[in-house]
């Protein structure tokens, strides 16, 4: 409604009580944790493409960060500093995410 509208703050009484409600209703909202991170690093964004691409594929981290042309300890810190989360937990999500997707379109999960 406020979209609709081009209604960047409530401003009438009206606005404010639908806003309350907006936000209490995220409140009650559960919360998931899986989203998937992106980077703007160029570097570790070829990494995170070539992972999503091939969600089962097993390499290490030594492996990506040799394709990218840094050392495995750089890639590493990367993924924290960007992503908030390690290379392997990064991975998880993305075989979680892939896997709730195979089983959403009826495709098996190995």
């Amino acid at each position: 409604d406020f979209a609709l509208r081009d209604v960047n703050a409530p401003r009438t009484e009206a606005d404010i009580r639908l806003a309350q409600v907006l936000v209490d209703q995220l409140k009650l909202a559960p919360v998931h944790d899986c989203f998937l991170p992106y980077a703007r690093h160029p570097g570790l964004l070829g990494v995170l493409e070539g992972m999503q691409a091939e969600p089962g594929d097993n390499r290490p981290l030594a492996q990506w960060a040799e394709q990218v042309h840094v050392s495995e300890r750089t890639l590493a810190r990367q993924f924290v500093r960007e992503l908030g989360m390690s290379f392997g937990e990064w991975r998880q999500r993305l075989r979680y995410l892939a896997a709730i997707e195979a089983l959403d379109s009826d495709r098996s999960v190995q």
